[in-house]
Parts: structure tokens; C-alpha cells; sequence
């Protein structure tokens, strides 16, 4: 407990996290301590700290230059990790992205210097792109270590860009998030105080990998504190098998991990288990409780903001310290509690604007403040009712009604197993709301939809349509994309008219 403590104390005095500066550390004071688990083997951080050094001096060679933009992607977690950490060790700007999608992704790749992936180029590219074969990792790992040691180390200063990620994309195209070495910081002692990492941690990450920036930031903070991080392609096999001390991980990567553990795998006391993103519903909650461990956690977050509050799984959630929330009109004044209104927010780690896009800058910012483009009441000391997106509230007979309240109450019935509402406008103008639907049996289908139909019309005179999905559309991080499921009901209206 007092290591802890201490732990804790040191954390608010470190004015710059640098992985490699840990790496070292761990290598020089326990160099044969487990670094990283994967199904290939274990991963010690004297090897880790050495090969970090072979990857800088192999990036270096590539011709990474201090703030370039570069993506990174590769299917070998552990030549991943090493290519980020390499990138910070040359003072690159890191991003987590499959160059694959170049063409698609024009929102990020007018801005990128260079590629690190490991395929090769379909066709020529407007930027450096790096095919990373085999005999290229290879030769790097084998790099002479008194060459890799000739290759400087920047130490980036607190104002510099060391990182982009992105929105989740939930209502259209990401925004750029610039994170620098400060607001990287910030967040990691965020994420520090949130995760609860120490020596003794054994993080097994469930679901996507760097391109969702929290696993990243948790990764760093097992570095800091020399613990154990578990990549496996069966999480729920090597879950049955070994210790683990966290999960933390987004909702739906949670449920598809519950759905595979065993249920005869035997609770483990000191687990910890914190949901991200969406919050689950009730009885994923209860399986958790029943199958993992009580020790829950689930927190609301924005990629632009860092953790804002933590849920209280009765649809409420606490406000954490250090951040201001106000709830506002469209005119951006504060409203009185008790009444609904948009989320604005003020944290530590908050950014300044999106990167090179003040449109959408000008929507989101506004003197200091993030509106965060969710709705919410205030219903207590710090304590805010969530009601979801604001733009994606369902009108119904006139009105407003939250989608998640709907969704919640949907998946309360055995036979519905994923659903998302929003609304689109009829051909005649009115408000028409869809409902998708993941059945456990499809043919069930038509019962469920015509009891919605007569509990909506019955209470809000609502107009409806029902359509079974085999999947929701998820955006990379795993949150129902409202955008793609509108168009997708808009362009089953527009075939119907034909």
C-alpha cells in the first residue's frame, strides 16, 4: 500500500512520461521482469529496451525525422509497439492507422509525412511509404546493439506534437486530435488514477490495439511501473488459464469476451474490470458480476477531452475531479439544473481544436469550453443524467426522447440482442424512427416489430420501421455508427419509392 502511495505521489511530479527512459530502467534494474505476453512468447524488458534501440536507429535509417507525421501499423503487436516507440524516440508525430485505407482516410492523409506498414503499396503514394517485409523487422531485431547505441534519443519538449488520434467517427468523417507531450501527460495520470496500474498489474487488452489512443496510454503506464501487459489472438482462453488484474476495453469487445470465457472459469478476486466508451447494458453488467469479478468501472470519455465521469450503472454518472461541466442551450448559456441541454465540458487534458480544421473547430469550441454533442440533465452534486447524442435524440409525436433510453429498454427482451434508433424524415417530411435490430432468431422479427409499433403508436403516435441486421455498423473503436445506420434506412426509403 505504501509503494503505491508513493507510486502515486511521483506521478504528479513527472513533467514528461518518455517510454524509452522506463525501458531502460526496468532493463537496467530488472532486465529478465515480463514486459509483454503474446501467444509467440514472452517479451522481457531488457529485450524490449534493446530492440526499442535497434527500431530507432533502423527509423532513423528510413529517414524518420523529428516532427513528421507518420501512420504505423502492423499485425505483430510487439513490432508495433517498438515502431511507436522508436517514432517518439525521434521526436515523429505518431498515428495508428492501416495505410491501406489511404485513399479513403483523405481527412488524414493530406497531412502525412510518411508510412510504416507491412504491405506493400497498391499504387504510388503522395507521401514516404515504408513496406516493411519481413527481412526488414528481421534484420532490424538483429540490428549489432553498438550500432543501434550510436543513434540519438530525443527527449521531445512539453509543447511538441508527439501524437494524432481521432474522434470516434460515431456521426461522420474523425477529426484529428494533435496531442502533445503535455496533454499526453496529463492523460496519462488520468489514466493512471482511473486504471489503478502498478508493479503487480497484468493488463490484458481485449478488442483493437494502438489505434484506439486509452490502450496506448495504459501500455505506457505499465512501462512506467515495470508491469505486465497480455496481447493474445484467445484472450478468454489465456483468461481461463492465467492471472489477469485488468480488462479495460470498450463495450462490445467486452460482451464478444464474455461470450467466450468459459463459464466455469473461476472468478479471480483482484480483478478489475473498466468499461469504456458506451455504457453496457444491465446484463452485461450482471454477467460481468457473475463471471469476471465486481470490481466495475465504467467511465464517459471524449478523444478531445480525456475521462469525464464515471457511470453509475443506473443512468446516471459522477463528474470527476479537475473537470468542469455545464449543461447549455444552443446559445452556449448555462441552463438551470433539472432541465435538459447540451454537455459542455472544460478538463485538464483538453485540446485547443482539432488538427488544421477550424470549421470544425468553430462548432465544437467554444471559449474554452468542449461541447461534447451529447444531451444531459444535472440531477445532483455532480451528477449528470445522460440522454445521448443531441443530434441523434428521436422525435417522436413531437418529442424528444433519448435513443439509449429506448435502446435500454429494447434489450431488456431475451429475444433482441443489439439495437440502435435514430430518426430520418419521411418522404412526406414527417419524422419517421427506425428501429435496427439484432435478433437472437430472426424469425422472430416480425413479432417484435409489431410490438413496437403498437407500444409507440399507443404512446406517441409514433410512425416506425423495423429492420433485422445480422451486425450494427461499428466505427473503429467500436461505437454504433448512428450516420451509417440512417443512411441505410434513407436508402431502404429511397428503394421502396422507386
Amino acid at each position: 500500500k505504501d509503494s503505491h502511495l508513493v507510486c502515486r505521489a511521483a506521478l504528479t511530479l513527472i513533467d514528461a512520461l518518455h517510454t524509452f527512459e522506463y525501458l531502460q530502467f526496468h532493463a537496467a534494474n530488472t532486465p529478465d521482469r515480463v514486459a509483454l505476453i503474446m501467444d509467440d512468447g514472452e517479451y522481457t524488458y531488457g529485450r524490449f529496451a534493446d530492440d526499442a534501440l535497434r527500431f530507432t536507429k533502423a527509423l532513423a535509417d528510413l529517414g524518420i525525422e523529428r516532427q513528421q507525421i507518420v501512420t504505423i501499423h502492423h499485425p505483430h503487436f510487439y513490432i508495433e509497439w517498438l515502431l511507436t516507440v522508436a517514432c517518439e524516440n525521434l521526436g515523429a508525430v505518431s498515428v495508428s492507422d492501416d495505410a491501406r485505407n489511404w485513399k479513403r482516410r483523405h481527412y488524414l492523409y493530406q497531412h502525412v509525412d510518411v508510412v510504416l506498414t507491412n504491405t506493400p503499396a497498391d499504387e504510388e503514394a503522395p507521401f514516404q511509404y515504408h513496406s516493411l517485409t519481413n527481412d526488414w523487422v528481421h534484420a532490424a531485431l538483429q540490428m549489432d546493439l553498438t550500432m543501434a547505441e550510436t543513434q540519438p534519443v530525443i527527449v521531445p519538449e512539453l509543447d511538441d506534437l508527439v501524437r494524432i488520434t481521432r474522434s470516434s467517427g460515431s456521426t461522420g468523417i474523425p477529426k484529428l486530435i494533435p496531442l502533445s507531450v503535455k496533454k499526453l501527460e496529463l492523460r496519462q495520470k488520468e489514466e493512471f488514477l482511473e486504471s489503478n496500474i502498478f508493479d503487480d498489474t497484468i493488463y490484458l487488452i481485449l478488442g483493437a490495439t494502438f489505434n484506439l489512443n486509452p490502450v496506448l496510454r495504459r501500455c505506457k503506464n505499465c512501462v512506467m511501473f515495470g508491469s505486465t501487459v497480455v496481447r493474445s489472438f484467445n484472450p478468454a482462453e489465456y483468461f481461463a488459464r492465467n492471472p489477469v488484474t485488468l480488462i479495460s476495453c470498450l463495450t462490445s469487445s467486452l460482451e464478444n469476451f464474455l461470450q467466450e470465457v468459459p463459464k466455469v472459469t473461476r472468478r479471480q478476486a483482484s480483478l478489475r474490470v473498466q468499461i469504456n466508451g458506451s455504457s453496457p447494458s444491465t446484463h452485461i453488467v450482471n454477467d460481468i458480476r457473475k463471471y469476471l469479478t465486481n470490481d466495475i468501472k465504467n467511465r464517459f470519455s471524449s478523444s478531445e477531452t480525456g475521462v469525464i465521469m464515471r457511470s453509475n450503472f443506473d443512468g446516471t454518472a459522477t463528474i470527476i475531479p479537475t473537470v468542469d461541466l455545464e449543461i447549455r442551450n444552443e446559445h452556449h448559456q448555462p441552463i438551470p439544473d433539472g432541465t435538459a441541454g447540451l454537455i459542455a465540458v472544460r478538463t485538464p487534458g483538453m485540446i485547443d481544436g482539432y488538427y488544421k480544421n477550424e470549421e470544425e473547430t468553430r462548432k465544437r469550441f467554444h471559449d474554452g469550453w468542449f461541447y461534447t454533442g451529447d444531451a444531459g440533465i444535472i440531477v445532483g452534486p455532480r451528477k449528470v443524467k445522460l440522454l445521448g447524442r443531441a443530434d441523434d435524440m428521436v422525435i417522436m409525436g413531437g418529442v424528444k426522447v433519448s435513443p439509449l433510453l429506448i435502446e435500454e429498454r429494447l434489450l431488456t427482451d431475451p429475444r433482441i440482442k443489439d439495437a440502435a434508433v435514430v430518426c430520418i424524415k419521411a418522404s412526406d417530411g414527417g419524422d419517421l424512427v427506425c428501429f435496427a435490430l439484432v435478433p437472437n432468431d430472426v424469425s422472430d422479427m416480425a413479432e417484435i416489430s409489431a410490438s413496437i409499433g403498437k407500444h409507440l403508436w399507443a404512446q406517441y403516435r409514433a410512425r416506425i420501421i423495423c429492420a433485422s441486421m445480422h451486425d450494427l455498423p461499428r466505427t473503429d473503436n467500436g461505437k454504433v455508427s448512428r450516420a451509417k445506420v440512417r443512411e441505410l434506412f434513407r436508402q431502404q426509403q429511397e428503394t421502396s419509392q422507386a
